[in-house]
Formats: C-alpha cells, structure tokens, sequence
C-alpha cells in the first residue's frame, strides 16, 4: 500500500513537472486522524475493524481524544514559496480551507472555523497563528455506529487546548499506548475506557501519561470553563452526534474513485 501509494504522488510530481507546473504548485500531504488501535474502533457502518496499528509513542487511536488518536504528521510543500524546515506549532485540520485559499490569492469570511496559516508557512520569523484548539465536543446520542452504548449521553465527549495544556472533559476508547512489540508488552486495546477530568502538559508530558488536573485545579477549571461556553454557543446543533453512515460516496458507486457524500 504505501508503495502504491508513493508511486501515485510520483507520478503527480511527474505530471506538474511535465506540464510546467511545478514550480507554482503547493503539495499538502496530510491524516485526518491517528490510525486504529487494536480492536478501536469498532466496526462502524459495514467497516471491519479486525486490524491495528501503532500511534507509538503517543496514547490512543482513532476516534479518541488522545493525542495518538488527533495529532499527526503533514508536510506542505512548495519550490516557489516555501523554505524546508520542520514546525512544531499548532495546526488544526481546518486551517487548511483559509490557508489554502490565501496561497491562491482568495479572500476568505473571517469568520470560518480555520486559522490562516499560510503567512507564517512563507515566514517562519512570524509567531504562531493559532494558540488554541478544540479537538471535538459532541454528546453521544444518535449511535448509529454502536459505539456509544455503554456510556451516558453527558458530559459531552470534548478536549481543548490551550498553549501547551490540554484539558480533556471526557473520552472513551483506547487510552493505552501500542507499544512495540521490541520494545515489550503493550496495553490491551480491546477493552474501550471512560476518562474525564484529565490535565495535561503536552510540552513537558506529549505521551499523556501525567494528570494534572488535581495539581493545576485552576487551569483545569479554565478550560473546563472553555468547553463549557463553546457547547452553550453551539444551540441546538450540540445536541446531536455523528450522522447515519452512507454509501453515496463510496468506490463502487463511483468507478472505483471516493466521492463527497461518504460519512
């Protein structure tokens, strides 16, 4: 798969190249989340799920809070406008709509979820964009996946951060680590778990490992506050889960290629 997979963004960079392309193109290459864990998720919406991966060292999988469920790896690239380097600043998935519509020399409303990025992506002189992040917040009703059964419908599943602290209000899911198999016996992933009320300091503790939401109550009740407020400003749009699954978009409707309207 990942050979097929580096074949194909080749013969992408072949086809730019070819057509006098390339050297005014950006190439993003990103996850929208951490890979599964184990036995998490669960089978969701005719997807087998008997499979697992490794988000090594950080904690959890996909559909989790935790970091190795939301944090993942991206590159962006560009001959003309972007410098090689690494950063390590905060990037939110919908960063990319404004970004992407500035590199282009496209206005965007202000008021769009995403945070533009693509100055500081040209100038890595410039401060950070984005200080804050809401990582989801969403009451677990409408299960239409089953994977919400065994738990209450409140608090709602939801985490923040702010700087380099992390404040989860509630979780579910894998919460150990996939350790590798050189490197000992990880945990078990096939038993989902419930947290709540957990502090973190991703700077100082990026593999999740310290709460310290009872040695920081403050900052703890601040983010709490956060989340708070955000599900209050929702209205009625924060008192729904995930929607029904749909095939509209899937491969075989399609000639074998993905199209809008699958999740």
């Amino acid at each position: 798969m990942v050979t097929a997979l580096d074949d194909a963004v080749g013969s992408i960079i072949d086809s730019l190249k070819q057509s006098q392309l390339y050297e005014n193109s950006i190439i993003v290459f990103l996850s929208d989340n951490g890979a599964p864990g184990g036995n998490w998720p669960p089978n969701m919406g005719g997807y087998v799920m008997e499979y697992g991966a490794s988000n090594w060292p950080l904690r959890g999988s996909k559909l989790t809070l935790f970091e190795g469920g939301t944090r993942t790896v991206s590159f962006i690239h560009s001959p003309k406008y972007i410098t090689p380097r690494v950063e390590t600043g905060m990037v939110h998935a919908t960063d990319w709509f404004p970004t992407l519509l500035s590199a282009a020399g496209l206005e965007h409303d202000e008021d769009v979820d995403g945070v533009d990025q693509w100055e500081k992506m040209k100038n890595s002189s410039l401060p950070e964009p984005r200080q804050e992040m809401l990582y989801n917040l969403f009451v677990p009703v409408d299960n239409v996946y089953g994977v919400w059964d065994a738990i209450d419908s409140w608090p709602p599943i939801s985490a923040i951060r702010v700087g380099d602290w992390k404040y989860i209000w509630r979780a579910y899911g894998f919460d150990g680590w996939s350790t590798p198999a050189e490197q000992g016996t990880g945990d078990e992933p096939g038993v989902p778990k419930e947290v709540k009320h957990q502090l973190y300091n991703l700077a100082l503790d990026p593999m999740e490992k310290e709460n310290l939401a009872e040695v920081e109550p403050e900052i703890a009740e601040m983010l709490l506050n956060k989340l708070k407020a955000t599900y209050e400003g929702m209205g009625a749009a924060g008192n729904f889960s995930y929607p029904p699954p749909s095939a509209a978009g899937r491969p075989e409707n399609h000639g074998g290629i993905w199209e809008d309207g699958w999740c």
